[in-house]
């Protein structure tokens, strides 16, 4: 799939009714760093809607999931948090 087959798929689903989408930040994260991960393309997509969507994500609650996408491991309060800010920065949501 590419970006354009997913904007087709988002379109659809929103004409038809379906307003609640589900994402994480590891879905698609070999495409992070060209701005095409999971969470990207759906902030990208959501912003465009004439009415927002619903979205949920979630995170990875493991050591070594921050270096599959070139961060240093992660571990306690202060990387959920951490993980948290980046996945509203990457929805393109929130302050």
């Amino acid at each position: 799939f590419n970006s354009t087959d997913l904007a087709a798929a988002f379109h659809v689903l929103m004409d038809a009714g379906i307003t609640l989408f589900d994402t994480s930040e590891v879905y698609g994260y070999q495409g992070l760093r060209l701005g095409e991960g999971s969470e990207q393309l759906l902030g990208g997509l959501a912003s465009q809607a004439l009415k927002p969507p619903l979205v949920s994500t979630k995170y990875m609650p493991v050591l070594w999931t921050n270096a599959i996408v070139g961060g240093g491991l992660r571990m306690g309060r202060a990387a959920v948090l951490e993980a948290i800010r980046n996945s509203i920065t990457r929805l393109g949501v929130g302050s």
